[in-house]
């Protein structure tokens, strides 16, 4: 659409919003719009945060119980203020309260009458703790990571449980304020956040197999470093958006993942440590591509 310029005093130029766009994003007179120039265009922005459907009820039933995390945390991410759940039943109320607990930062469970649960949000998904948490949940792999190198070489054991759920708490809270605020590339954040989990799953998988079936091997302890400082490439691609990194982590996979690992897996001994090992390199190398693309996108 085209919008006449007009002047307003001797040296400033006004031109109307669309009434249309004005009345979706709420726009008032008197509020505030972000205005960005980027690659000669100017951005307009409104301050409004996207508010979805404030409430959900969720029928507990015998074919969806066992799935009760995973149906709170879906809804948690997609934006609803109030979850409401129906026919709840002793089975499923301690994991409904370790879930909300665990892994809802901001809800609470309000209500419990009957056979009905109320969680409801205690506070607004925050904008500036994003990349606080994002960056945290970065560092929660390399720890997870260099617990796996650490048990290798003393066969010390470490609780990595813990910084599983933590990071799972964090990287859900991020995808609520993608959901919620539409600030950001939401498309390519959101895909690196879903590789971010993929990424600690992997490694903390591999760490679980390390406690169960590890003997001594220096195959496996240089092989785990060499792991440690592919992730560190990926820690830095992100950091310091160094598209170098990136170059570097493509050129290794055949190193690592079509290199070393089969090599490794080839000999028949600790198969299944050599393979989880090799999916963690996997995971890490595929889930650079949405910070790639994050680069290029701000280049």
């Amino acid at each position: 659409m085209k919008r006449k310029i007009m002047r307003l005093g001797p040296s400033t130029l006004v031109v109307s919003l669309p009434h249309q766009w004005g009345v979706q994003q709420g726009i008032k007179p008197g509020q505030e719009l972000e205005v960005v120039e980027k690659e000669g265009s100017l951005v307009l922005q409104s301050n409004k945060q996207v508010r979805l459907a404030k409430e959900i009820t969720i029928t507990i039933t015998g074919e969806n119980k066992d799935d009760i995390e995973v149906l709170l945390t879906h809804a948690y991410r997609q934006g609803f203020e109030k979850i409401r759940l129906k026919n709840m039943d002793k089975t499923i109320e301690e994991k409904t309260r370790r879930t909300v607990t665990t892994l809802l930062l901001g809800f609470e469970t309000t209500t419990k009458e009957k056979d009905t649960w109320i969680l409801e949000s205690i506070a607004l998904p925050a904008e500036e703790k994003y990349e606080v948490l994002l960056k945290r949940s970065l560092w929660i792999i390399k720890e997870t990571i260099q617990n796996s190198i650490e048990f290798a070489r003393t066969e010390q054991k470490s609780n990595i449980t813990e910084l599983r759920a933590e990071q799972d708490k964090y990287l859900l809270y991020c995808q609520r304020v993608l959901t919620l605020n539409s600030k950001r590339n939401t498309v390519i954040e959101w895909e690196l956040i879903t590789f971010l989990r993929h990424i600690e799953h992997a490694a903390y998988y591999l760490y679980q197999e390390l406690e169960r079936n590890y003997a001594k091997d220096t195959a496996i302890i240089s092989l785990l470093e060499q792991l440690g400082a592919y992730y560190e490439l990926y820690m830095n691609a992100y950091t310091n958006r160094d598209i170098n990194a990136i170059h570097a982590i493509n050129k290794l996979k055949s190193a690592y993942q079509f290199g070393e690992c089969i090599k490794q897996l080839k000999k028949g001994k600790n198969t299944v440590i050599h393979a989880q090992i090799k999916e963690v390199f996997r995971m890490i190398q595929i889930g650079s591509s949405p910070i790639f693309r994050l680069i290029l996108e701000n280049a």
